[in-house]
């Protein structure tokens, strides 16, 4: 079957309400719903999911954006959503349907090259194929090691020791950037501030990037904790630490990313222990990673107190793909935790301001 062939069969397959419900994104798809993932509540509804009755994608469900006139199909949607090229989107939407893959598996390469043509726009600004293996231009970022002042500023953000930050600059998972106007950010260009640093994977096929204090301020009041620009991509995790670690804490997002290393820093394990940074818990864990965590202790530590749940949804669905690789897994809840000031524990950027004996109750390996 041809690439387009493939596609138009995981289209057929995988709805949109379905593929929402699997990527675990933030609210309903419905008649009258918000964009996935949209973070602000007060916002009116202005999305819509409705079937195509006619064209290249009759009977198909769709997702429009009624205020801003567009509108996605599956894979356009999720490369949207979750910060992909679409070519990558399309992959991952084909091997969620149940549809062959669109590489040929016993070889290790792709069956059919051609690009696939829909009359959907995937997303906007439009992405493009990249001419270079690399999905994004990594020369845009021009990134850098960070000076002592950057990392007292990380660190001081963050209510973490600067060794914690010299620790990731070891590991090479963190770095200066430079948002230049060449990145495509849903940011205005004169409101961006010229430094930023970025987490991201050895290659840089997958990264977030953060401003030093603060968020970025979007469009329309918009406020943003971190970004990944047009054409990069923040699906795959991040591994922080020994490679041959026996025991991994899995954790949601740069900033947790941060903090599990001060734990395990105070703890004085930074030898024994490795962490895992998965940017959101809309994404799942692509299966190439999954070999990874192969014969390894896995504990997963979620955000807790969101009304949603979203952290510990996504750590169950987490759980669940990696029992068949890991020795063990278990799901460590931080409900109940205080920290100094009386308030309660959420995440292990606020563990991390706990008291060495709480600490751990969560990394210490000898309760593994």
């Amino acid at each position: 079957m041809s690439r387009d062939g493939l596609i138009a069969a995981a289209l057929q397959r995988l709805s949109i309400t379905e593929l929402w419900r699997r990527r675990g994104w933030k609210g309903a798809p419905g008649k009258s719903c918000r964009f996935p993932n949209d973070s602000d509540d007060r916002k009116k509804a202005a999305c819509s999911v409705f079937t195509a009755s006619s064209g290249r994608h009759a009977g198909v469900e769709l997702l429009k954006d009624h205020k801003r006139g567009l509108t996605w199909d599956g894979p356009g949607l999720l490369a949207e959503v979750e910060g992909m090229v679409l070519k990558e989107a399309c992959r991952l939407f084909v091997d969620l349907s149940g549809v062959k893959s669109l590489y040929d598996d016993t070889k290790g390469q792709k069956s059919d090259r051609r690009k696939p043509g829909s009359s959907i726009k995937p997303a906007s600004p439009p992405r493009e194929d990249p001419p270079s293996p690399r999905p994004f231009d990594f020369n845009v970022l021009a990134p850098m090691d960070l000076d002592a002042d950057e990392v007292e500023a990380i660190a001081t953000t963050r209510c973490v020791s600067a060794r914690s930050i010299e620790i990731l600059m070891r590991w090479k998972c963190i770095h200066r950037v430079t948002l230049s106007p060449d990145l495509k950010l849903p940011i205005p260009r004169e409101g961006r501030p010229l430094g930023a640093w970025a987490m991201h994977s050895p290659n840089w096929d997958s990264f977030r990037v953060r401003p030093f204090v603060g968020v970025f301020n979007g469009f329309d009041g918009q406020k943003y904790k971190s970004l990944t620009p047009s054409g990069g991509s923040c699906v795959s995790p991040i591994w922080v630490g020994p490679a041959h670690a026996q025991c991994v804490l899995l954790v949601e997002g740069e900033g947790d990313a941060i903090g599990a290393v001060e734990v395990i820093r105070r703890e004085g394990n930074s030898e024994g222990l490795a962490v895992v940074c998965i940017f959101s818990s809309s994404i799942g864990i692509p299966s190439p990673f999954l070999r990874r965590f192969e014969g390894r202790r896995i504990r997963i530590v979620p955000h807790v107190g969101d009304a949603r749940r979203q952290g510990e949804v996504a750590a169950v669905k987490w759980a669940a793909s990696l029992k068949p690789w890991a020795a063990a897994v278990e799901i460590f809840s931080l409900a109940g935790l205080v920290m100094p000031d009386g308030r309660s524990v959420s995440d292990l950027g606020d563990l991390a301001q706990c008291a060495d004996e709480v600490l751990s109750r969560c990394c210490g390996v000898s309760s593994w």
